[in-house]
């Protein structure tokens, strides 16, 4: 919950989070209706909490040689982009995923390691290159039944 979700027209709503749900109540105290989620993080909550708990996991899986995805979904000002990139006192999923990766592949194996990958946004369903930003207006384009998806012309950097 961002600041702005806890305060709304001068009037501070107390909103109760326990484990994975969430509720407001009012004045009573009575409950009101409950939200129940994988996660619910409180407002004190850093992008390192959110990634120890969700995304090192999904990392782990990862370098195990599954396929991960990360993205962060929700309303507009809701704190996306402070989760993804983040700050110099509370660093962004971005840079913990890369310290976490590049920290596994320096490690001495005998194995060699290709890291790629695709930065992209989607807004007013409009998929944007975030590597490239004269790569706008990306089309999605279906590869097989079992293989979902691509997204024909976007950027994939090699790292």
């Amino acid at each position: 919950m961002i600041h702005r979700e806890v305060v709304a027209d001068g009037l501070e709503r107390l909103w109760n989070v326990r484990v994975n749900c969430i509720w407001e109540a009012d004045e009573s105290s009575r409950h009101g209706e409950v939200y129940i989620f994988d996660h619910v993080f409180k407002q004190e909550c850093t992008n390192s909490d959110v990634y120890g708990s969700v995304v090192k996991p999904l990392v782990d899986s990862f370098m195990e040689g599954f396929n991960a995805t990360i993205f962060a979904y929700g309303q507009t000002s809701s704190g996306k982009t402070h989760t993804i990139l983040g700050n110099k006192t509370d660093p962004g999923l971005f840079q913990l995923v890369s310290n976490q990766l590049f920290q596994h592949v320096a490690r001495p194996v005998d194995k060699r390691y290709l890291i790629r990958c695709s930065y992209i946004e989607i807004y007013n369903e409009k998929i944007n290159d975030l590597l490239d930003k004269s790569n706008q207006g990306l089309t999605i384009r279906e590869i097989s039944k079992e293989m979902c998806c691509l997204l024909q012309g976007s950027c994939r950097r090699q790292c």
